[in-house]
C-alpha cells in the first residue's frame, strides 16, 4: 500500500525497481484497488470491524481525483464510493438452509440490493463461531423457530422480521 490509503501494484518488498505502479483506472477488468476497496468495505461491515471498513475507505480517498476529474475510467472505484455513501446495511438471516422459509428471506434480502446491503445467512451449527468472529452475528437466531432476518447498520439493528414481503 501507498501513501493515504492508495494501493500500488507491488509490494514494498518487492525486487528494487524505477517506480512503483499505482493503477486505479481500469479497462476490461475491474482495477486491483477498486476491486480492494470493494472488499475492504464488505468484510469490514461482515466482521464489525471499523478499521478494516476505513481501509477501503481510505482507498477511495487516495482515488479521490481519479473518479472525480474521469468517472468513465474508473466505474469499479465508483460502485465501491456508492457503496459507501449510500450506508450500507447488514442483513443476517438466521434459520436452517434446507428451511423454504429461510430461503424465501434470503431472497427478499437480495432483492434489497438496490439498496447497498451485505447480506449473510447464519446457519445454527455455526452460530457460535461467527459470533465469536463478528459482532453482526451475536445474538442472531430465528424466532420461536422461525428463520428471522436481521436489517442492521453498522451494528444497530431493527426489529428481526420473518415475513419476506417486510424484509422487501
Amino acid at each position: 500500500s501507498g501513501e493515504h490509503g492508495a494501493l500500488l501494484a507491488t509490494a514494498d518488498d518487492h525486487e528494487r525497481l524505477l517506480s512503483r505502479v499505482r493503477r486505479a483506472s481500469e479497462g476490461p477488468v475491474p482495477s486491483g484497488p477498486a476491486l480492494a476497496a470493494q472488499a475492504l468495505l464488505r468484510a469490514g461491515l461482515l466482521l464489525g470491524d471499523e478499521a478494516l471498513y476505513e481501509r477501503g475507505v481510505a482507498v477511495l480517498r487516495a482515488e479521490h481525483d481519479l473518479m472525480r476529474d474521469h468517472p468513465g475510467a474508473c466505474p469499479s472505484l465508483l460502485l465501491a464510493l456508492h457503496f459507501h455513501v449510500a450506508e450500507p446495511e447488514e442483513i443476517v438471516v438466521a434459520g436452517p438452509p434446507d428451511d423454504a422459509r429461510t430461503r424465501a428471506l434470503l431472497q427478499a434480502a437480495w432483492s434489497r440490493l438496490a439498496r447497498p446491503a451485505v447480506v449473510a445467512p447464519l446457519r445454527a451449527r455455526h452460530r457460535d463461531e461467527l459470533a465469536e468472529l463478528s459482532p453482526v452475528f451475536r445474538g442472531k437466531t430465528p424466532l420461536d423457530s422461525v428463520p428471522a432476518a436481521y436489517v442492521c447498520r453498522r451494528g444497530a439493528c431493527q426489529a428481526p422480521v420473518t415475513d419476506p414481503a417486510r424484509l422487501r
